[in-house]
């Protein structure tokens, strides 16, 4: 079955997700770590120069909301930023190219100057699509130590610096009481040789990448508007769903010892994972068993049941 894919205005459709964390229909927590090649660390989209222009405007209009950092994470700054811009140069190098202290990027026609930046986290992410977050040993505790990440407009991650994990876990029901301790070993046991990555995944009305100000108040519009036009075309509900992913990765700095984690963010519709029948039948099986407090966490709770609706008539389509 061909399913027709429609763009989200801005930005590049894949052909098909290319991470699809749902398939598995695993619990409703769990850590999901797998290790990577070091050479798939940082990612781009077909579409990077308009996002990352996107990115930086944000970033430019707010960036107290969306970075932070402690003094003490700066040497931690400064190691991530040199082992980004040697991922880049080595393994981007029809894109970036290093002269004189100067990275250019060639896909932009921008250069950004190395010396002298008070902020390398920040600057990191105006080069790339990643967003990243330190964790270091803070007087025997893993605190959170900087972080830059403006594809969330909430400001939550951001606000996190300066405390433990379990504070940024907060809003998460039952993540902290279900993985807090495992979450604590895993970050201590992360090697520099040996990079992870896992994902979170969620279905929303919204189709951008970076969430809107106020995205509860623009979430709660866009449904209705979703609503809207959903009524008497139930099977609009895939084009008008979106599943939006966090690749997230975990780094250990071998001279500071600081972990880098960073988040990498994918948005397909809901429509093409049509003719993926283990993506719908996993979908399907989280949504039937995620709690209501996980469902009210992601804001999925208004759209699950006529996202199952469709999924479900696309599981029996592909039957016949």
């Amino acid at each position: 079955m061909q399913v027709s894919i429609p763009m989200a205005p801005g930005y590049f459709a894949h052909p098909a997700p290319l991470y699809r964390p749902y398939q598995s229909g695993n619990a409703e927590f769990q850590l999901g770590l797998r290790p990577f090649k070091p050479t798939n660390w940082l990612q781009r989209d077909a579409n990077s120069v308009r996002i990352m222009h996107e990115k930086r405007a944000r970033m430019a209009d707010a960036p107290t909301l969306y970075y932070k950092a402690l003094p003490c994470s700066i040497f931690a700054q400064h190691e991530l930023r040199r082992r980004v811009m040697s991922q880049l140069v080595t393994h981007s190098s029809g894109r970036f190219h290093m002269s004189n202290g100067l990275l250019h990027s060639t896909s932009e026609g921008m250069t950004f100057n190395l010396d002298d930046v008070d902020d390398p986290l920040l600057q990191l992410s105006r080069m790339i699509e990643e967003d990243f977050m330190l964790i270091q040993e803070v007087d025997g505790t893993q605190i959170i130590t900087a972080a830059c990440n403006p594809y969330s407009s909430s400001g939550r991650l951001v606000a996190s610096v300066g405390h433990a994990l379990p504070w940024a876990h907060e809003p998460v029901p039952k993540l902290t009481e279900k993985l807090g301790s495992r979450i604590d070993r895993m970050l201590a046991t992360v090697h520099p040789d040996t990079p992870c990555e896992r994902f979170n995944w969620l279905l929303t009305p919204v189709s951008t990448l970076f969430f809107p100000q106020d995205p509860h108040a623009h979430t709660a519009n866009a449904l209705q508007n979703v609503v809207g036009k959903l009524n008497g075309l139930p099977e609009r509900a895939g084009e008008l769903r979106w599943i939006r992913v966090e690749r997230q990765t975990l780094t250990r700095l071998p001279e500071t010892n600081a972990v880098a984690f960073s988040i990498h963010t994918y948005s397909d519709p809901l429509s093409s994972i049509g003719d993926d029948l283990a993506s719908l039948r996993g979908m399907l099986t989280l949504l039937q068993t995620y709690s209501p407090q996980r469902l009210r966490y992601s804001e999925m709770e208004q759209i699950k049941d006529s996202a199952i609706h469709w999924i479900q008539t696309a599981i029996d389509r592909d039957r016949l």
